[in-house]
């Protein structure tokens, strides 16, 4: 007998709050028709002063998974827009909820908040509008993503909901953007943005969008699923309080101790 593929994880990282506002067994079943491990719920924030109201809802969210007995993973993205905000007034606004949130997203408007974004450690994607995408996404910015582990958002809501006439223009501005990311490890990570079921996308009808933009299979792959997995992993990591750097946590004297014997058997058994 053969040994059975293990399945693949597949992340919806970006989806609207109305997935949970159902009942529990309807988040099961819709995932589960579209073989999706899980979802991320968006948080838009677009003041500092919405900082309060904000915090107030993920505490909401993280209170729904505690009572939430399914097998599907709900997490949270902070989606910061912008437009209005200052550079001053995006860093004060992550100080306040990096702890509080399983990721976080910025828009992307200028060249230097897009440099800025990429350096900062406390910031997972970044989304650019498709009027901004191939201007600010240069070959400079998109070496620097790479260097420094972020990830390109690209929103199925940007190409399903725009007129025909501006959806050639839109597909235009992303293949010049993709190309250069795909130079790069095809850092990107593709989220629905869906307010209905109906916008909600499998793996397969990914899959097949990402082949029309001219992606090979090894990079569908990295997209759909490598990429999005990737991120959960890591920032669960670094949410838990024990965290200090990658692969390493800080540790009781008990766990030390704990720690120390099994080594010392490990040795003696060797010897």
């Amino acid at each position: 007998m053969g040994h059975r593929k293990s399945k693949k994880e597949f992340y919806d990282l970006g989806v609207h709050r109305w997935i949970i506002q159902g009942s529990r067994k309807m988040l099961d079943v819709l995932l589960t028709h579209l073989n999706m491990t899980g979802i991320a719920i968006i948080h838009e924030i677009k003041s500092a002063s919405e900082i309060s109201k904000l915090k107030a809802e993920l505490k909401k969210i993280a209170r729904w998974k505690e009572e939430y007995s399914g097998n599907k993973s709900v997490f949270r993205n902070v989606v910061i827009k912008t437009q209005s905000l200052t550079q001053t007034s995006v860093k004060s606004i992550l100080s306040k909820i990096r702890s509080s949130t399983e990721i976080i997203t910025l828009e992307c408007l200028t060249p230097s908040m897009t440099k800025w974004a990429i350096n900062d450690r406390r910031i997972d994607l970044l989304s650019f509008p498709p009027q901004h995408i191939k201007s600010l996404l240069d070959v400079s910015a998109v070496r620097l993503i790479k260097e420094h582990e972020k990830y390109v958002e690209i929103s199925m809501n940007h190409f399903i909901n725009i007129l025909p006439s501006q959806r050639i223009s839109t597909f235009r501005k992303y293949l010049e953007a993709f190309r250069r990311i795909r130079k790069k490890d095809s850092r990107i990570i593709l989220t629905s943005h869906a307010k209905n079921p109906l916008e909600m996308r499998n793996a397969v009808q990914l899959r097949s969008f990402l082949k029309i933009l001219g992606f090979n299979d090894d990079e569908t792959e990295l997209i759909i699923h490598h990429n999005p997995t990737s991120i959960i992993k890591r920032n669960l990591e670094k949410l838990n309080p024990n965290y200090i750097l990658p692969g390493l946590q800080a540790l009781t004297i008990e766990e030390f101790i704990n720690q120390l014997q099994k080594s010392e058997q490990l040795e003696e058994e060797e010897e």
